[in-house]
């Protein structure tokens, strides 16, 4: 069991011939509204495959945040745990081209004014004004203050580093802690507390270009000394190609599974559920990123982040077809 807290929405996804370019006009391929958000992601999917989880996230309350609920409700995730907020549910909009590549537009709705379109008719009318997040620090520890959160079985906790950074001091000093970086979460973070996000997770999960960033950002420079001096395991995912795990000195790449992909979206999020999972079953660590490959790569068959990844035993017959 673990726990998991980080965004959870609903994106609307355009399956385009190909990504956009400027003063562009292209048809609307396929569309679905699928369930997203890295948090509600790496919860739903270490459920499908067997674990247990508890949700320390927050649901607006309003019809999709009800939804969303459910949703995770359905796959198994706990959500006696979450919190509910005012203001509506955000979500964002995904463009996906050619092989599954895709542009996301978070961040809808945005705080501050709508403004009406001049001639729109009476009645048309957006809402002005929509509420504006309370700081992050403030909001996340009253998601997860909550009697018995972390008591056992629980055995780690899932999220996204933005998050992690304000929390560090509510978390229990010997949890495990299971961190995905993505651009920008270290953004207004001064270096001396990402070091101390990074020095205190089990395993660091991100991309090559988010990995290389980071590094540069710390003065680094190479990913190899970056995950050295962060202790733990580094884990870098390389899309199709698979991964590389950075451990006790040691670089150890790990091939991907081919696969036709659809949409790439949520693909990271799903390997790092199936990482963390197979890793606290006490997997050897090669088999671990083997499996975790295979969930990714199936998690892009299908538009949506979620709707690709069967359950564990269609995980085990895909990799021994492979």
């Amino acid at each position: 069991m673990i726990v998991v807290t980080g965004g959870v929405h609903y994106d609307t996804m355009l399956r385009l011939p190909r990504l956009p370019r400027a003063n562009d006009r292209i048809s609307v391929v396929g569309t679905t509204l699928a369930p997203g958000g890295m948090g509600g992601n790496v919860a739903a999917i270490f459920a499908r495959l067997g674990g247990r989880v508890r949700f320390a996230g927050s649901f607006a309350q309003d019809e999709d945040g009800v939804a969303l609920r459910r949703d995770l409700e359905i796959d198994g995730v706990d959500c006696s745990f979450a919190s509910l907020r005012d203001g509506p549910s955000w979500g964002g909009f995904i463009l996906v081209g050619e092989e599954g590549q895709r542009a996301i537009i978070g961040g809808w709705p945005p705080a501050g004014e709508l403004e009406r379109a001049p001639g729109r008719p009476p009645g048309l009318e957006a809402p002005t004004r929509y509420p504006r997040w309370k700081g992050l620090g403030e909001l996340i520890r009253g998601l997860i203050d909550k009697p018995g959160l972390f008591d056992p079985p629980v055995r780690g906790f899932a999220l996204p580093s933005n998050f992690a950074a304000p929390l560090l001091a509510h978390i229990p000093a010997k949890l495990p802690l299971f961190i995905d970086s993505e651009t920008g979460h270290f953004d207004g973070i001064e270096n001396e507390a990402v070091w101390e996000v990074l020095c205190r997770a089990a395993i660091v999960y991100a991309n090559e270009e988010n990995m290389q960033r980071l590094a540069d950002r710390l003065g680094v420079g190479e990913i190899a000394v970056l995950a050295e001096m962060i202790g733990g395991i580094t884990v870098q995912t390389c899309g199709a190609r698979g991964c590389t795990i950075y451990h006790n000195g040691t670089t150890v790449p790990v091939p991907g599974f081919p696969v036709e992909a659809i949409d790439t979206t949520g693909a990271g999020d799903s390997f790092a559920a199936a990482f963390t999972l197979c890793y606290l079953r006490g997997w050897e660590l090669e088999r671990v990123a083997r499996y975790a490959n295979a969930v990714a790569a199936l998690s892009t068959t299908a538009l949506g982040s979620r709707a690709g990844v069967p359950d564990s035993e269609d995980v085990e017959e895909f990799i021994r077809a492979s």
